[in-house]
């Protein structure tokens, strides 16, 4: 799974993936035009940003993965214990 984030001097915002080519245009229309604001949503609701020419902004792409994924695992096979061994 991916995510993007628009990073604007240092705080992150969660862009949606499904309109993320939307997303973008309305930055760079905002910022040609000497800036506006451009609504997020977030964990904890919606939040106005202001945009302007010379902001410190970038949109960072991730992969996320698993730790498990990471460690190079493809999957598992859970097998129950005999407890035989444990004379139960």
């Amino acid at each position: 799974m991916s995510n993007s984030t628009l990073e604007i001097n240092g705080h992150c915002y969660r862009l949606p993936d499904e309109n993320l080519e939307a997303a973008r245009d309305q930055i760079v229309q905002l910022v040609r035009s000497g800036g506006g604001f451009l609504t997020v949503t977030t964990g904890a609701g919606m939040v106005d940003v202001l945009l302007s020419p010379g902001m410190d902004l970038r949109i960072v792409h991730r992969q996320e993965t698993s730790e498990y994924e990471a460690a190079g695992a493809v999957g598992a096979e859970f097998v129950f214990p005999s407890f035989d061994e444990y004379g139960l």
